[in-house]
Order: structure tokens, then sequence, then C-alpha cells
């Protein structure tokens, strides 16, 4: 039996760090893969009270698979994400790691790699505002967000992708969603929408 802890790390453990994106959604990644987001049902083992339920559906209980794999909600922003980017690919709806573990399997190199990671804190973000400030944003802008995000993050292996109904290249997808112009009017949209989230 293998110990886990500094001297046997998770395989993802340091792969997380060298991805392109914003430091603060590396973070989140890293801490929902070792079970410390603070989601209800972790929150409630420390022996907090709070409401439990997830804030973006208001049905199930949350928990960090709830809130970033099986959430209607969630689901939504992924669709809509996806539809945005013009690409057909799904989280699977299994445990976390092992749905990140079949991501960074099926897609080893380019920015395709870091879509989940924008994802993931686009959810995180707009479930601490229902949370918090209650308010609800509508999912188009979440997903118009995380796409400005991905988009503006230059992919240093622009290939075309092979999805299950046409090849892609992402880079031009993205880029025909905010502008015609160069990567710069795309850093625009990162700063707008920086400024949403």
């Amino acid at each position: 039996m293998q110990k886990k802890g500094w001297g046997n790390p998770e395989w993802w453990s340091k792969l997380i760090w060298k991805l392109k994106g914003p430091a603060k959604a590396k973070i989140l990644l890293w801490c929902m893969l070792k079970r410390k987001v603070p989601t209800w049902d972790i929150l409630r083992a420390r022996y907090l009270v709070g409401p439990g339920r997830c804030p973006l559906c208001k049905t199930e209980e949350e928990s960090i698979n709830h809130l970033f794999i099986s959430c209607d909600e969630s689901k939504k922003i992924w669709r809509e994400l996806s539809r945005l980017l013009n690409i057909k690919a799904q989280l699977a709806n299994e445990p976390l790691d092992l749905a990140w573990s079949r991501w960074w399997k099926t897609f080893p190199e380019g920015n395709m790699r870091i879509l989940p990671l924008i994802y993931f804190w686009g959810v995180w973000i707009e479930r601490n505002k229902s949370l918090f400030q209650d308010k609800d944003t509508p999912i188009a802008v979440t997903a118009i967000n995380c796409a400005a995000i991905f988009s503006a993050i230059p992919d240093p292996d622009p290939k075309p992708l092979q999805s299950s109904s046409k090849s892609v290249n992402i880079q031009e997808v993205s880029l025909g969603l905010f502008s015609t112009g160069p990567l710069r009017t795309t850093r625009q949209g990162l700063d707008c929408a920086s400024q949403i989230f």
C-alpha cells in the first residue's frame, strides 16, 4: 500500500502548475483534486452549519463532484461554452479526478487541456456570487467570460483538433468569437472578462 503525501504525489500535482492559465484557476483545481474546496459537504464534515444546497441549482446537496460535474446549471454552462468554441467535448460524469485524468489523456497537447480549468474557475466564481452576493449571472454570460479567458491564452501547439464531427482549430474559432483582429484584441476581451469575473 502506497502512502499519499509529499513523498508520493499524485500524477497531476506538478503538471497543474505548468498549465497556461490564471494562477487562481490552477490553485482552485489543485484544491478541488485535493478535496480542499469549501463546498458544503466538506464544511459539514468540519462541523460548520450552512444551507447545504448547491447555490447554482438550489436542489441537490453541494459537493465538489456535484458542483463542477453533475449540477444541471454547471452542465448548461459547459454546453454553452462548448457551443461558443464550436467543439464537441464533454466532461465525463464521474468523480472529478477520473474526469480530469480522462480529459488529460484525450487532449495531450495544446490549450484544450486548460478548458476545464477555465470552466471550473467560472463555475466557482458564479457559485460564490450566488452564495455571497445573492446574484445569479445568466449562463450565457458565464460561458462568454470563460471563452474570453480561454481565447486570450496563446496556444503553444495550435494544431487542428479532431472532434467527433469535424476538424476545428480552436485559435481560429476563439478569435472569431470576439474579433477578427490580432490576439491583442482578444486580450482586451480577457480584460473585460476579468472585470466581470
